[in-house]
């Protein structure tokens, strides 16, 4: 992903310098069908997945932009049969890519951070005729580079990437798995103003099941949302050191802002 501006709201910018997500996925659909209405319907994906994200934030007013999401890639459609006694199933699947953002802040802050993360995720979800239970099992790793971060008020900033897988019947759309990858920044009133930035991802199920034009299922649940922190400081503290020997008329510490 190059250099994409994600808002067009005067005074603010906010933008994906760089970034990158993959998602190698096995994938597992199984259902029973009586009647016309499912009696169970399993459906899951698994595998390695791994995002980098580098982001900037720049605002010199106050400024407030709800959750806001913009396609920015899909890959091709990818088709298997499968079948309900003699009648074939057409299954299809894709992943679209999207970039999400949302802010709220006080005052003039500039900030750049650079976060990744790398693991693997098994999502599952299964119908039993009555009730949907989930799993959103994960093992992830974070890589992180140093924020930098300049303030002169309160704000609260998250951009996230996000690859959702869609199933599809017969080209109705489906259930979806979303992998949200995301990094925030926070800085919080005070004197001085204190910050912090963090990073993780959500894992998310969404969408409906859909057999005739009577019986569909819906579902719509947060597999799990991982969330680390990266760093936490003071903008603006002064840290002194003392200067041994320093003559008194030159002062007796020596300050770095």
């Amino acid at each position: 992903i190059g250099d994409t501006k994600i808002t067009a709201d005067a005074g603010l910018d906010i933008r994906v310098t760089e970034g990158s997500f993959y998602f190698d996925p096995g994938l597992f659909l199984d259902f029973t069908v009586k009647g016309h209405q499912f009696e169970e319907f399993v459906i899951g994906a698994y595998g390695d997945m791994g995002a980098e994200l580098e982001l900037e934030i720049k605002s010199d007013a106050k400024a407030k932009v709800s959750q806001k999401v913009w396609k920015i890639a899909q890959t091709p459609t990818f088709k298997f049969v499968g079948a309900i006694g003699p009648v074939p199933v057409v299954v299809t699947t894709r992943l679209e890519l999207n970039l999400g953002a949302s802010f709220a802040g006080k005052g003039a802050v500039t900030a750049t951070q650079r976060v990744g993360v790398d693991g693997w995720v098994d999502l599952a979800a299964s119908f039993d005729g009555d009730a949907w239970s989930t799993l959103g099992d994960h093992d992830f790793s974070l890589l992180q580079v140093a924020p930098m971060i300049s303030a002169s008020g309160e704000v609260a900033g998250k951009v996230y990437l996000e690859g959702k897988l869609s199933f599809a019947f017969y080209d109705v759309i489906g259930p979806t798995f979303a992998l949200q990858p995301y990094g925030e920044v926070v800085v919080q009133s005070g004197s001085p103003l204190s910050w912090k930035t963090s990073a993780g991802i959500a894992g998310k199920l969404g969408g409906e099941v859909k057999l005739t034009d009577i019986y569909k299922i819906g579902v719509e649940a947060t597999l799990f949302d991982w969330k680390q922190p990266i760093a936490a400081g003071k903008l603006g503290a002064t840290v002194c050191q003392s200067q041994a020997g320093a003559a008194p008329w030159l002062g007796a510490q020596k300050c770095n802002r």
